[in-house]
């Protein structure tokens, strides 16, 4: 995963994207950050038209 900081209004937060650009996450408040970019996907979802990925961190 690459990890890519976003400073807004309401403070920094961060986005993660799964490579080869498959997937991004949600804006992730900094408190909340990740320690590692390693993950494992554990499953994938498909509902009402959105895919989910759902990964495990290391």
């Amino acid at each position: 995963m690459t990890e890519s900081k976003l400073n807004t209004l309401a403070g920094t937060v961060y986005y993660y994207t799964i490579e080869p650009a498959l997937a991004m996450s949600g804006n992730i408040p900094a408190r909340e950050r990740l320690t590692s970019p390693e993950a494992v996907v554990k499953e994938v979802k498909f509902e009402n038209s959105v895919y989910t990925v759902i990964a495990e961190c290391s």
